[in-house]
């Protein structure tokens, strides 16, 4: 099965995002993705994350699945105008990807080209809406398409928000799964996806192993939307072993919700080993 059955089957899955290079160099990539085959059931390549420019997502992730690996490519509206999102999102159905996240995107001033021309003109809800009408044969303009895409489309949220609105547009828009940003409080997560329950959508849960105190500050200060509880702080900064703490509070945390999830997103930000250990 692919990742779409085993998600509608009601298999618990896992995902995985992995390091996409500043070049053209797949190497460090393609050597992660054959440690974690075995146990990942789909990985994601980032759409520039952080704003920071790296080789596109729908195009690391052709490379990956030629070389047997399925894939979630990223598309995201900072960067690129209604015209660019739907030619990259045919691009990317002609060459058989059809898992995909929605995304906003980052600031062009929060990476390294600040003085990048932002474009924003579709958000990730409007993304959604772009990919249903592809799906059903027609582009934004109500122009009818040479054969229809078949995008299994998905989007983000962050349950330490408590306003589920974004979330239910998304749903609404056509997202029929999410993969949620770093749980920090397993109650926080478990609320909010009782909240969403009536959507019918599947849920995976975002856990990012820390493997350092600095690494912890780093996501609390440059991170937007993530905030390490301070009692996990001091359990980090006070530990002989950092990354096997992390490990362990990983482990704690996926006990806690898994039965309000439907898999694991995991986001180990170069520390790929830690998720064999996990799962």
């Amino acid at each position: 099965m692919n990742f779409r059955e085993k998600l509608e089957s009601g298999k618990f899955v896992y995902t995985a995002e992995i390091t996409s290079p500043k070049g053209i160099d797949l190497s460090y990539t393609l050597e992660k993705a054959a440690l974690l085959k075995e146990k990942i059931d789909a990985f994601n390549l980032t759409d520039n994350a952080r704003a920071v420019m790296k080789i596109s997502s729908i195009g690391a992730c052709k490379i990956l699945q030629e070389k047997g690996f399925e894939t979630i490519f990223q598309i995201s509206g900072k960067d690129r105008n209604s015209i660019a999102i739907q030619s990259d999102l045919l691009a990317a159905s002609a060459q058989g990807l059809h898992n995909c996240i929605a995304i906003t995107g980052d600031p062009p001033q929060l990476g390294d080209h600040p003085n990048a021309k932002k474009v924003f003109e579709l958000d990730s809800i409007h993304i959604l809406k772009a990919i249903h009408k592809l799906n059903n044969g027609f582009d934004l303009a109500e122009k009818p398409l040479q054969g229809k895409t078949n995008f299994f489309a998905g989007a983000t949220f962050n349950p330490s928000n408590p306003n589920t609105t974004r979330t239910e547009k998304k749903a609404e828009a056509g997202a029929k799964f999410f993969q949620t940003q770093m749980i920090c409080d397993s109650k926080k997560f478990i609320d909010y996806s009782e909240k969403i329950k009536h959507l019918n959508v599947k849920i995976l849960a975002g856990i990012m192993p820390l493997n350092s105190y600095k690494m912890a500050e780093f996501l609390n200060s440059k991170i937007s939307g993530i905030k390490v509880p301070e009692h996990v702080l001091k359990e980090i900064k006070n530990s002989s072993n950092p990354e096997k703490t992390g490990i362990e509070i990983a482990k704690q945390t996926i006990d806690e919700i898994k039965k309000h999830c439907n898999g694991i997103h995991f986001m180990p930000l170069k520390h790929e080993d830690s998720i064999m250990e996990i799962i």
